[in-house]
Parts: C-alpha cells; structure tokens; sequence
C-alpha cells in the first residue's frame, strides 16, 4: 500500500468447495477479513461464465486503532479498492494464458 510491499499471515477461517474462501488477519490493533468467491452461470447462449470476487472488511480492536481507522480510513479505501482490483486483473490474465496454451475441446 502506499507504494510500498507489506506481506500478511492470513488463517483461512471459513469456505465452500468452488464457491469460496474467507481469510482473516491480525495486524496493528485491527483485525481484517476478507472473502473471494467464485460464481459460475450461464448465459443466454448457454456460454457458461465465471465471475470472480472479493470482499474486505477491517475492524479496529483497540481504541487506538479506532481512532485511525476514523481519522485516516478514508485514505486506505482507495489504496484497498487498488490492490483488490489488482489481485482480480492478475488472475484474470493467468487464468486467460492457460485458456489460451491450454488445447482445445
């Protein structure tokens, strides 16, 4: 964020074969959980799509970390909105190379 690596111990805490996985995270007085999820459905013409997404929540467990996240969340949405979409675009684009490599039907 901001530019900068962080790496994160995730548990995963809760998930459905093929439909999701939800993680949680502890850092700095807060605790963050997220979920990606996979759906699948088919379109008009029978063409099955797959729709990828993520969900982000973080709470403040101190009154410290409270205050911050009053004070300076609004900065840190956009910076997780960034990094979320760029989480989806990377798998989007490796998912799309081993369509292409991959043989046909």
């Amino acid at each position: 964020m901001f530019g900068s690596e962080a790496t994160e111990t995730m548990w995963i805490t809760d998930c459905v074969s093929k439909e999701y996985y939800q993680t949680r995270a502890e850092n700095c007085g807060a605790v963050y959980i997220s979920k990606m999820y996979i759906t699948t459905f088919d379109e008009n013409n029978n063409q099955k799509q797959i729709y990828v997404g993520i969900s982000f929540d973080v709470e403040g467990q101190s009154f410290c970390s409270k205050i911050m996240m009053v004070a300076m969340g609004w900065m840190m949405v956009g910076e997780t909105k960034k990094a979320l979409q760029k989480d989806l675009e990377d798998i989007k684009r490796i998912v799309e190379e081993k369509e292409k490599s991959s043989p046909g039907p």
